[in-house]
């Protein structure tokens, strides 16, 4: 078994060669704030075909669609150990046809992930405004694909007022952006035969990776949304059933909700987190107060949070982290993915002997 001796910031800001779950064993527990990635699809590709030593080890190339879902399965485990608890991990799979057969692979990965402790909170449709000509003559052409959104527990930081979309309404806050995301696929070339789409990261590294997190202890800052006081005019927030500043009583609050079983299931009770009114988030005057500190630590000190990619590829998720200020951990069990992915996102390249020369035209520098 691999040693796990490694710190958490000294694999910060890098990709690794490795694969998926010996590298992940080298991180501590509780210390990455988002996961995001899309794992080598069933039986569809050689990601390392030149290199013997990989023989048997690539996921992705096993006999049985059994044997794949064990082996990712696997992964997700070292990844909910290393995810925080407040942490969120974004899963993209693809599927595949065995003899006309579509082998319903994503379904089954989440199904098996669900038994392993993992709550499944999305299921967001990818709809490709460019999808693949295909020339399959006897069913509908395939243009959509899964990213589901899976947490270890039931309270876990999501900002959506990160990834509101405008609003044509009177309401200021915006509105919440849904689950189908009408995107391209990643356009022009690249090292890498199946590049991540930046467009498809964002939302999800937005929402889910805090920009500041304590030093100390990773604990996210949050922004916490209320009004002014209907008593005393302060800042009251909308998951307190009282002003603290007057103590007078909320009164978009509700101590008890009652829930009807017969229709979908309640997101405020599932979040754990307490329970305003609907109408308090319609109001125009509405207020966001800046992240602030949630834990009890002394120090001021902060820290951006955490984003890994365990099949990172062309290094477009850690690329989006870090547009947007977040620290990332990549990693990939092909050396030339991660050469090429090195020098997309403008680190230092561990073998840049290996770089070939279409990658050198191919690849933008990352500024």
């Amino acid at each position: 078994m691999t040693t796990r001796t490694r710190t958490v910031e000294s694999l910060i800001n890098d990709i690794h060669v490795g694969s998926a779950v010996e590298k992940l064993q080298e991180l501590p527990a509780n210390t990455i704030h988002t996961a995001i990635t899309s794992p080598p699809y069933w039986q569809l590709r050689n990601y390392q075909e030149s290199d013997a030593e990989l023989d048997g080890t690539q996921i992705g190339l096993e006999d049985t669609v059994d044997e794949y879902i064990g082996n990712i399965a696997a992964v997700c485990d070292e990844i909910k150990r290393v995810l925080r608890d407040d942490g969120s991990f974004w899963l993209n799979i693809g599927d595949t046809y065995v003899d006309k057969d579509k082998q319903m692979i994503p379904q089954r990965v989440v199904c098996e992930l669900q038994s392993r402790g993992w709550i499944v909170r999305n299921n967001v449709v990818w709809k490709k405004t460019n999808p693949v000509p295909q020339s399959v003559t006897d069913r509908l052409s395939t243009t959509t694909e899964r990213l589901y959104h899976l947490v270890p527990s039931k309270e876990y930081y999501y900002d959506l007022d990160e990834i509101r979309d405008p609003c044509t309404t009177d309401r200021d806050m915006g509105k919440n952006p849904g689950d189908v995301m009408e995107l391209s696929t990643a356009s022009g070339r690249s090292e890498h035969c199946a590049p991540f789409p930046e467009s498809l990261c964002e939302k999800p590294i937005q929402a889910t990776t805090p920009p500041k997190v304590c030093a100390d202890c990773g604990t996210p800052y949050e922004r916490i949304a209320g009004r002014p006081c209907d008593q005393c005019g302060e800042f009251r927030p909308e998951n307190s059933p009282h002003c603290p500043h007057c103590n007078a009583q909320n009164s978009d609050w509700e101590s008890e909700r009652e829930v009807d079983s017969s229709k979908r299931s309640d997101d405020f009770q599932a979040s754990g987190r307490a329970v305003p009114r609907r109408e308090s988030y319609d109001m125009k005057d509405r207020l966001i107060k800046p992240p602030t500190q949630m834990c009890d630590c002394s120090t001021c000190e902060t820290l951006s949070g955490i984003v890994l990619d365990p099949f990172v590829g062309s290094g477009t998720a850690c690329i989006v982290a870090r547009n947007h200020g977040r620290r990332f951990i990549g990693i990939d069990i092909n050396e030339s993915y991660v050469a090429a992915a090195q020098k997309r996102i403008g680190i230092g390249v561990d073998d840049p002997e290996i770089l070939r020369d279409d990658a050198d035209m191919s690849l933008q520098s990352f500024m």
